[in-house]
C-alpha cells in the first residue's frame, strides 16, 4: 500500500540525507500500528484457544510472528526511530544515569547518542542486549518493544520444539508484555510526530 510504499523510499533516501521527513515518519507508524493490532489478535486467538483446551499450532504461531504485519516491526521501526529519537528518561533515571560520567567523553551519561541495539540475533542476545543498556541509557524508542517481540518470538520457538522452558501460559504473558511496550512505543510516537509537525497523527 501506499504507507509501505513511502516507508520503502524513505529507507532508500534517508540513507542518501540522514534525515526522514514527517511523511514517510507517518506511513511507518501506520506500519506499526497495522504490527500492534495483528499481534493483538493473535494474542486474543491464542488466549481463546487456550480457554476452550484447543492446542494451539506453535509452528503456526511462530510463522506469524516473523512475517507479515508483526515480522516487518524490526524493520520499520528503524524509519521511525530515526525521526522521533529515544525516549526521554524519568526522572529518577535522569538523576541516577546523570551521576555517571562517560569515559570517554567526561560528560554525565544521559548525552550519549541514542543508538540502535545490535537486534538480538546471537545466543547471547539478552545478555549483549542488558550489556548495552547498561553502557547506553538512550536507546532508541522502539527498543523495549523490539526486544519484546524478539523474546516472545524465541518463546514461541521453544513451543514448538517442545522444550519444557517455555509453555503457551508463559507465552501470553510474553504477549501482554509486548503488546504493552508496542503500545507505548506508538504512543510516544504519536505524540512526537504531533509535537514536530502541529499535525495530529
Amino acid at each position: 500500500g501506499a504507507a509501505r510504499a513511502a516507508v520503502a523510499f524513505g529507507e532508500s533516501e534517508g540513507a542518501a540525507d540522514g534525515e526522514t521527513s514527517a511523511l514517510v515518519a507517518r506511513a511507518a507508524l501506520e506500519q506499526v500500528r497495522g504490527s500492534l493490532a495483528s499481534l493483538e489478535a493473535l494474542r486474543d486467538a491464542l488466549a481463546v484457544g487456550l480457554q476452550r483446551g484447543a492446542e494451539p499450532d506453535a509452528r503456526k504461531l511462530v510463522r506469524r510472528l516473523k512475517t507479515g504485519d508483526i515480522g516487518s516491526l524490526r524493520r520499520v521501526s528503524v524509519t521511525l526511530d530515526s525521526y522521533v529519537g529515544p525516549q526521554p528518561l524519568d526522572e529518577i533515571d535522569k538523576a541516577v544515569w546523570g551521576s555517571m560520567p562517560d569515559p570517554n567523553s567526561g560528560r554525565d551519561a544521559t548525552r550519549r547518542p541514542a543508538v540502535p541495539l545490535p537486534w538480538l540475533e546471537r545466543p547471547n542476545a539478552l545478555v549483549c542486549a542488558l550489556v548495552s543498556c547498561v553502557d547506553a541509557p538512550n536507546q532508541l524508542a522502539s527498543t523495549d518493544a523490539v526486544m519484546s517481540l524478539k523474546m516472545l518470538t524465541d518463546g514461541a520457538d521453544y513451543v514448538a520444539r517442545g522444550d519444557r522452558r517455555a509453555s503457551y501460559d508463559s507465552l501470553l504473558l510474553n504477549f501482554e508484555d509486548t503488546v504493552e511496550k508496542l503500545r507505548t512505543y506508538v504512543r510516544f510516537a504519536e505524540g512526537e510526530l504531533e509535537r514536530r509537525s502541529g499535525v495530529s497523527a
